[in-house]
C-alpha cells in the first residue's frame, strides 16, 4: 500500500522547472557518386536559439573526419580494447569530409577553426549574432569521401550506410556545448529539429530512410515491390551477393522527418523489401524490412518482429510518435545494431530467426529513450540501453530465449542459466565489472555492455517487482510523457524513482561496483533473521520451494538487518532470497536456507565427477579420474579433487594425488589460492597461495635409485587497481621457495652400493608484473630479484607483439631479457643465466625452483631432452654449454606469416662476458610451428652460432630431427592462471 500512495503524490506533483532547449532545422540535398564512393551536399541550416544569451559562436560535429586517418580517438579506443578493425584499412579505404565551406545567407564565407587535432570538431565564427528567441541561417557546402564501413556508417563496395554523414551542429544546454569525438563504444547527444532531405543518387537502388518518403511514385514502387518479395519468403535464399550494375540515371529521393535527433539512410541495390502495419492506438505504422536475398530464411518474418516491438513498447512505454520504422540488414561483419530516429541497421551475424527477433526488439526499442527522450548516451548510457534491455528481457520472460550457457554436457545442474547477464557473474566474481555511471572510455568491450546494458536491466527488475508491475508501468509511462523530447538525465528519472520512496536503486546499481551479501538464517522459533550490508529500505525477493517448486513469492520490504520474520507455511523445504538473480551478488551460498531434507532442495555440498559451471547456492567440488606421464615416475594413475568452477570462487584449491607405476611412488600436485577485493582502493586485489609438489626427477639404473624432490611454495600477490578495464595489470608478488631433493651418494659402485641423502635450499623472489593483454598490439614485463644459498640475481623480461599486416592477423613477437648476479664459493645451485631452459645437463638443474613440469627433468638423449622452456634468454635450441654467473642480454624476434599464422620464423641474439672458447655473441635462428604460444610447439633450427653448434646435448643429438625442440607448458595450463580472467 505504501507505494500506492506514494503514486497518488507523484503523479500528481511532477515539477516543471524552468528549461530551455534549442531547436536545429536542417534542409539537406545530397548526391552519391558511386564510383568514386562520393557524396556531395549542401545544407541549410536554421538555429533557433531559445537559450538566455545570444551566441557568436556556433559548434558543429565532423564525425566522418575519425576515419581520415589512423590517429583519432575512434583509433585510439580500438587499440585500447584490442578491435583491429580500423587496423586493417588500407588508405583508400580512409574518408572524412574532402571539401567543406559555410556561408551566411548573403553569401559570404563564414571562418571556422577546428577544435581538435582530428578535425571532428570545428568552431563556426558568425558574423552576426543569434539572438536570444529568434532564428539564425547559414548554409554548408561539403565533399564527403565515404569510407569503407568498419563501424556505424560507410560503404561496402556499392552498398551505403550513410549515418553521419553531414556536418552535425552539437547540442548547447544550460551546462554549455556537448562535443564529443567519434567513438566505436559510446553514442551520441544530439538536438532535436525538423530535416527536409533530397538524395540523389541513380535510379537503381534501394533506399531505407528516417523520415516519410514524399515521392508518390517511388512509394508505389516500394509498396508494389515488397508485394513482390513477400510472394519470394519460404523460397530457397539466393547466395548470389553481386550487385547489378548502377543505372546510369539518377532519381532524387524526397524525405521529411519531424522533431528527431539525427537523420540515417541506406541504399543498396540488391535489397528485398518486406512490409508490415502495426496498430497503436488506432494509427498504422508502417513496418518495412530491407534485406538481402541471402538472408531471406531468416528475414522473412523481420516485419512481423518489427510490428511486435513496435506495439510492445508503445503498451509498455508510451505510443510511438512517428509514422513508419525501417529495419534495415548491413553486410558489415560483426554482430552489431545500430538505431538512428525510425530506422535501425543489423550487421549480417544475425541468421537465426531468434536471434533476429532478439535484436530488432532491441534496437527499435531505442525509438523510445534514444530517439524520443534523446538522453545523454555518452554520460548517461544506461538512461538507454538499460532501460532498452529491461523490457527486452521482460518481453522474453514468458518465452525465453536460448540460455546463455547452453544445453551440452558442462551445463550440468547451474541455475546460471537462469540470469541472462551470466558474463556479468564472471566479471563480477574477479572485481574486474565497473560501475554503470563509469566514463564509457575506461570500459572493455564486454564491460561497456555489461555495465550499461545489463546490471541496470537488472536493477529495473528489482524496481518492478518491489512497486508492482502496474506502478512500475504507470510510473515508466509517466516519465516517458512528461520528458519526450526534452532530454531528461539521470536525475529526472531518479527523482520520479524517490517520489515514490526508491531511493536504493543509484546506490546498489548505478555509482559503484560493490557487491552485496545477503545472509538468512534460522533464529530458533522466532522465525528467520536476514543480514545484508546494502541500503537499508533493498528490497529482498524471497521465494518458497515445495518438492523443487517455486510455491510461494515475496518481496521484504524495510526489513531491518538481523530482525527475525515468519515466512510461509511449515511445509517449505527450502527458502531462497533472490531466486532470479536480480541483486549484485556473487556470494550466494548462504542466500538459502534449508528447512528440511529433501531430495529437492540444493544441497550444501556438491560433488560433481565431470568440471562444468557451478550452482550459485552449492559449494561445488569435483572428483575426477586422471592420468599423467613422466619418465621417472612412469605412467601414473589417481585422483583430482578441485572447486575449479565457473564463476570463479574467491577460495580456489586443488590437489592431484596419484600413483607412478614405475617409480612405485605417490604423486602430488596441489595448490591453494585466496583473493581479497578491497573496495574502493588502490589496491585491486590481495591474493595468498601456497603451491605443493612432490615428483620423481631422475633414475639411476645403475643403482636402480629414483631421486624425489619436494616443493613447498607459498606466495602473497598484491594487484593495483588498473585505470580502466582496459588498463595494463600491476602485481607485485613475494614467493618463498623451499625445495628438499632426496638424491643418492656412492658408496661402493662395482657393489652398487649407495646411501640416499636430502638437501634443502630455500629460495626468495620478489617479483613485478606488468601486462597489457588487451591493448591492440599487447606488451608485457616483469622483474625479479632473487636470493638463493650463494647467489643473488636481478633480472627482466619484456615482450611486445607489433602488428603489421592489415588483412590476417599477422604479427612481429619481441622479446628483451637482461639480467645481473652475484654469486659466491657457498652457491650450490645452478643459477647461471642460460641461452634456453631445458633439461638438466652434467647433473646441473636449470630449472633448480622446481617450477616447470618436464617429462624428463634429467634426460640428456632421449626425445624428452628436447624439450624447453621460457627462461633468460628464452632461446628455442637445445640447451648448450654457455651460460654466465655475471650477466646476460638477448634478443628475440618472431613473426608470423598472413595466412599460415602457425608458421612462425624466428632469430634470436645473446650477448654474455667472452669465453675462450666461443667468445660474447650467441645466436640461433630457424622456424616455429605454433599450436599455441608459448604452450604447445616445435621449432625448427636453421643458422646457428658455434656455441651452439658445438655444444654437447648438439652432438649427442646428431640428427637433425634430434636438434629440433618443442614447449610443451603443462603449467600455462594451471586453472590457477586463467580461470579467473574468463569472461573480461
Amino acid at each position: 500500500m505504501k507505494y500506492v500512495w506514494l503514486w497518488f503524490v507523484f503523479s500528481s506533483q511532477i515539477a516543471s522547472a524552468s528549461y530551455w532547449q534549442q531547436k536545429i532545422n536542417y534542409d539537406i540535398q545530397c548526391r552519391l557518386d558511386d564510383k568514386t564512393n562520393q557524396l556531395t551536399g549542401a545544407v541549410k541550416v536554421t538555429y533557433q536559439n531559445n537559450s538566455p544569451f545570444a551566441l557568436n559562436q556556433v559548434k558543429l560535429h565532423l564525425w566522418m573526419n575519425a576515419f581520415k586517418s589512423k590517429h583519432s580517438p575512434f583509433d585510439d579506443q580500438l587499440k585500447h580494447v584490442g578491435d583491429a578493425k580500423k587496423w586493417v584499412l588500407q588508405r583508400a579505404d580512409f574518408g572524412g569530409y574532402d571539401s567543406l565551406d559555410f556561408y551566411n545567407l548573403q553569401g559570404a564565407v563564414i571562418p571556422f577553426s577546428y577544435d581538435d587535432a582530428t578535425q571532428e570538431i570545428i568552431t563556426l565564427s558568425l558574423d552576426q549574432a543569434i539572438q536570444s528567441g529568434s532564428s539564425g541561417v547559414f548554409t554548408i557546402k561539403y565533399a564527403l569521401d565515404i569510407p569503407k564501413n568498419i563501424s556505424r556508417g560507410g560503404h561496402l563496395n556499392q552498398s551505403y550506410q550513410m549515418t553521419q554523414w553531414y556536418p552535425k551542429v552539437a547540442l548547447l544546454d544550460s551546462s554549455g556545448w556537448h562535443t564529443m569525438h567519434y567513438l566505436e563504444y559510446g553514442e551520441f547527444f544530439n538536438d532535436f529539429g525538423d530535416y527536409r532531405v533530397k538524395i540523389e543518387l541513380p535510379d537503381n537502388y534501394i533506399v531505407a530512410s528516417t523520415g516519410t518518403l514524399l515521392d508518390s511514385e517511388e512509394l508505389k514502387f516500394l509498396d508494389d515491390y515488397a508485394d513482390s518479395c513477400q510472394l519470394k519468403n519460404g523460397e530457397p535464399a539466393d547466395i548470389t551477393i553481386l550487385a547489378p550494375i548502377s543505372s546510369t540515371r539518377f532519381k532524387i529521393l524526397s524525405y521529411q522527418a519531424k522533431n528527431v535527433i539525427d537523420f540515417a539512410w541506406f541504399a543498396d541495390k540488391r535489397f528485398l523489401v518486406n512490409k508490415a502495419k502495426a496498430i497503436v492506438e488506432d494509427k498504422t505504422i508502417d513496418i518495412w524490412t530491407f534485406f538481402l536475398p541471402k538472408k531471406i530464411n531468416a528475414w522473412h518474418q523481420a516485419s512481423i518482429y518489427g510490428k511486435n516491438a513496435i506495439e510492445y513498447f508503445s503498451y509498455q512505454v508510451g505510443p510511438y510518435p512517428y509514422d513508419q520504422v525501417s529495419i534495415v540488414e548491413c553486410q558489415k561483419a560483426g554482430a552489431d545494431g545500430m538505431e538512428y530516429p525510425m530506422i535501425t541497421l543489423i550487421d549480417r551475424y544475425y541468421n537465426l530467426p531468434e536471434n533476429l527477433e532478439e535484436v530488432i526488439l532491441h534496437e527499435l526499442g531505442h525509438n523510445w529513450f534514444q530517439a524520443v527522450l534523446a538522453t545523454d548516451e555518452r554520460e548517461e548510457a544506461w538512461l538507454d540501453e538499460g532501460l532498452v534491455t529491461f523490457y527486452e528481457h521482460k518481453y522474453f520472460q514468458k518465452r525465453p530465449m536460448s540460455p546463455f550457457i547452453g544445453h551440452g554436457l558442462f551445463t550440468l545442474n547451474s541455475d546460471y542459466d537462469v540470469p541472462p547477464d551470466f558474463l556479468w557473474y564472471l566479471q563480477a566474481a574477479d572485481n574486474r565489472d565497473m560501475a554503470v555511471l563509469a566514463p564509457v572510455e575506461k570500459y572493455a568491450i564486454n564491460g561497456y555492455i555489461l555495465s550499461t546494458y545489463e546490471k541496470p536491466a537488472k536493477g529495473l527488475r528489482l524496481l518492478e517487482q518491489a512497486v508492482g508491475e502496474q506502478i512500475f508501468k504507470s510510473m515508466m509511462q509517466k516519465y516517458f510523457e512528461s520528458f519526450k523530447f526534452k532530454h531528461p538525465k539521470q536525475q529526472d528519472l531518479l527523482g520520479l524513482f524517490h517520489s515514490i520512496g526508491i531511493h536504493w536503486f543509484e546506490e546498489t546499481y548505478l555509482t559503484n561496483n560493490k557487491k552485496l551479501d545477503i545472509d538468512i538464517h534460522k533464529a530458533s522459533l522466532e522465525g528467520f533473521i536476514v543480514n545484508h550490508h546494502g541500503p537499508k529500505d533493498l528490497p529482498l525477493p524471497m521465494a518458497g520451494y515445495y518438492k523443487g517448486k517455486r510455491i510461494l513469492d515475496t518481496t521484504l520490504i524495510n526489513l531491518t538487518s538481523g530482525t527475525p520474520f515468519k515466512f510461509g507455511p511449515d511445509s517449505l523445504d527450502y527458502i531462497i532470497i533472490d531466486p532470479d538473480f536480480l541483486l549484485p551478488e556473487i556470494k550466494r551460498t548462504n542466500n538459502i536456507l534449508r528447512l528440511r531434507p529433501s531430495a529437492f532442495t540444493p544441497k550444501k555440498t556438491v560433488m560433481h565427477l565431470i568440471p562444468g559451471i557451478g550452482h550459485s547456492l552449492t559449494n561445488d567440488l569435483y572428483l575426477s579420474p586422471v592420468i599423467g606421464y613422466n619418465d621417472y615416475d612412469g605412467f601414473q594413475a589417481g585422483l583430482a579433487l578441485h572447486d575449479f568452477t565457473l564463476p570463479a570462487a574467491t577460495t580456489l584449491g586443488g590437489a592431484i594425488v596419484a600413483y607412478g607405476f614405475k617409480s612405485t611412488k605417490p604423486v602430488i600436485l596441489a595448490g591453494i589460492e585466496h583473493a581479497i577485493f578491497p573496495y574502493q582502493s588502490y589496491i585491486d586485489r590481495i591474493k595468498f597461495g601456497v603451491e605443493l609438489r612432490n615428483f620423481s626427477n631422475n633414475r639411476d639404473t645403475h643403482y636402480e635409485y629414483t631421486s624425489r624432490y619436494l616443493k613447498l611454495a607459498p606466495k602473497i600477490s598484491l594487484s593495483l587497481t588498473p585505470g580502466a578495464q582496459h588498463s595494463a595489470l600491476k602485481e607485485f608478488s613475494y614467493r618463498p621457495v623451499y625445495i628438499h631433493q632426496q638424491t643418492l651418494m656412492s658408496v661402493d659402485f662395482d657393489q652398487g652400493l649407495y646411501k640416499s641423502i636430502g638437501q634443502s635450499k630455500l629460495y626468495h623472489e620478489l617479483k613485478f608484473d606488468y601486462l597489457n593483454s588487451k591493448a591492440l598490439q599487447p606488451y608485457d614485463w616483469s622483474t625479479t630479484a632473487e636470493k638463493g644459498p650463494g647467489f643473488i640475481k636481478l633480472f627482466s623480461h619484456f615482450n611486445k607483439q607489433f602488428r603489421y599486416h592489415t588483412v590476417a592477423p599477422a604479427h612481429l613477437e619481441w622479446h628483451v631479457f637482461g639480467g645481473i648476479q652475484s654469486t659466491d664459493h657457498s652457491n650450490k645451485t645452478f643459477s647461471n643465466f642460460t641461452l634456453s631452459g631445458g633439461t638438466a645437463f652434467n647433473g646441473e638443474e636449470s630449472d633448480y625452483k622446481f617450477d616447470e613440469l618436464l617429462l624428463g627433468r634429467a634426460e640428456t638423449t632421449n626425445s624428452f631432452s628436447r624439450q624447453i622452456f621460457i627462461k633468460d634468454a628464452a632461446f628455442r635450441s637445445l640447451p648448450s654449454m654457455v651460460s654466465s654467473t655475471s650477466w646476460m642480454l638477448a634478443s628475440s624476434l618472431r613473426s608470423s606469416i598472413p595466412t599460415l599464422p602457425f608458421i612462425r620464423p624466428y632469430f634470436q641474439l645473446a650477448l654474455t662476458p667472452k669465453t675462450n672458447t666461443y667468445g660474447s655473441i650467441h645466436y640461433t635462428s630457424g622456424i616455429s610451428l605454433v599450436g599455441l604460444k608459448n604452450i604447445l610447439e616445435v621449432n625448427f633450427p636453421a643458422f646457428e652460432s658455434q656455441s651452439i653448434r658445438e655444444s654437447p646435448s648438439n652432438l649427442t643429438h646428431s640428427k637433425y630431427l634430434q636438434r629440433c625442440t618443442y614447449v610443451f607448458n603443462f603449467k600455462a595450463l594451471s586453472p590457477f592462471k586463467w580461470l579467473r580472467k574468463i569472461g573480461g
